[in-house]
């Protein structure tokens, strides 16, 4: 995929992803980004619609261009890390991008 297609990409699914954390969110006053010194936010994964979250991850474990076939096991181990607390969902605002960051 050429470089400005992945730009645009992930700037679409970061506007999904907060269109879709408002839209759904129960209770949007804990919807609240929490900020870090390095411009991070993070994004309390408990808070997005689970396909908003499974679209995330798989965008994030397909990045190296792994086959669809070993992300189903990638997104089920993110899954995974994610419930058990070792790992958060962050935003950069400045490269439009969601990672899966170790606590």
């Amino acid at each position: 995929m050429a470089r400005s297609a992945n730009v645009w990409l992930h700037s679409a699914l970061t506007e999904r992803l907060v269109d879709s954390c408002r839209r759904n969110c129960r209770r949007p006053h804990l919807l609240e980004p929490e900020l870090t010194p390095e411009s991070g936010i993070r994004i309390p994964y408990e808070r997005l619609p689970s396909a908003t979250l499974r679209s995330v991850i798989e965008e994030y474990v397909t990045r190296d261009g792994a086959e669809m076939t070993d992300a189903t096991v990638k997104i089920e181990s993110v899954l995974r890390l994610l419930d058990e607390g070792e790992v958060e969902v962050w935003f950069d605002p400045v490269t439009q991008t969601c990672n899966i960051l170790r606590c």
